[in-house]
């Protein structure tokens, strides 16, 4: 298990201190109101954006790995249901909640996904 907590603790961290940098770069923006800063953090969200939707791929291939090594059955599944009901902003709204699947591994472990 800790073999899937530890690179998630860097992941945390390491876009913690992209935002960070996104952040400073939009104070100097907004301060300098140069072109070169403005296109630099332009690219630099781009870039930090691509990482991120990288990354959820990698987590899903990640799980098919994980999955097949322990074994892990599906065991339960909810199909997806919609709905129509009150948004936060007070307005009704389709409210649609994802189907879940649940999965029982190897030691005992269950997963939903």
């Amino acid at each position: 298990m800790i073999e899937y907590v530890v690179p998630a603790i860097i992941f945390v961290l390491v876009m913690a201190a992209l935002l960070g940098l996104i952040i400073f770069l939009s104070c100097k923006c907004l301060v300098d109101q140069s072109v070169p800063w403005i296109i630099f953090s332009g690219i630099l969200v781009f870039v930090i954006a691509v990482a991120v939707i990288a990354a959820g791929f990698k987590s899903e291939d990640d799980w098919d790995h994980y999955s097949v090594d322990h074994h892990c059955k599906a065991v339960a599944h909810t199909s997806g249901t919609s709905s129509y009901g009150m948004m936060s902003n007070g307005k009704y709204g389709m409210l649609y909640t994802p189907g879940k699947t649940t999965y029982a591994c190897d030691g005992g472990e269950t997963f939903t996904r």
